[in-house]
């Protein structure tokens, strides 16, 4: 675990960044375009009246993001907070669909029948899972 926190925080120890020169220009195009949105996701949360769920939920790889923006302090433990209740909330609609593949279990699943779903999608990001390909998400195809 605290390898994991290391790495959120953008600690020594993480995945070496190739040189900027030589990305993907897409690549390059669309870490720049995520970090103007965590900067203005990070404006938005630092404002006067900022909205208590503001932040909504956010994917591992955005949530750092986030942190290595986000200056100490109050702000960041409201980010930290959102994302833990979300968590949390993740983490009890995985119990119950655990619970429901019991082969005593009769009951019909619910709005936790996509949270294994969820859960891996919050670990490597939608895109990183290729949700839209999968036929799940906001980004699924439609067949028919």
């Amino acid at each position: 675990p605290g390898r994991v926190l290391a790495l959120l925080r953008g600690g020594n120890g993480g995945p070496a960044q190739p040189d900027r020169r030589w990305r993907c220009l897409a690549c390059r195009y669309q870490a720049d375009v995520e970090q103007r949105a965590s900067r203005a996701l990070l404006r938005a949360l630092g404002g006067e009246g900022a909205a208590p769920n503001g932040a909504g939920e956010l994917c591992l790889p955005h949530l750092a993001l986030s942190l290595r923006l986000s200056p100490a302090g109050r702000l960041r433990r409201v980010l930290v907070g959102e994302q833990a209740t979300a968590l949390k909330a993740l983490r009890a609609d995985l119990d119950e669909y655990i619970r429901k593949q019991d082969y005593d279990c009769r009951e019909r699943p619910g709005p936790e029948a996509d949270s294994p779903w969820r859960a891996m999608s919050r670990v490597v990001g939608a895109e990183g899972l290729g949700v839209g390909a999968l036929g799940w998400g906001p980004g699924a195809r439609r067949r028919g």
